[in-house]
């Protein structure tokens, strides 16, 4: 992912393999050396959304 991209975090299925998957089943690629960070800011708009 790069920084052209904006991603919703409620239609984030999974990120894992330096990928993320939305809920329609498209792909995201994104870089290996951003990836824990894309990784900690999803889970923490996910987490605060169910907050």
């Amino acid at each position: 992912m790069h920084r052209c991209h904006l991603i919703n975090a409620r239609h984030v299925e999974t990120a894992k393999n330096y990928k993320i998957t939305l809920s329609d089943s498209s792909q995201i690629p994104v870089p290996r050396s951003s990836f824990p960070e894309v990784k900690k800011r999803l889970t923490a708009a996910i987490e605060a959304e169910h907050s």
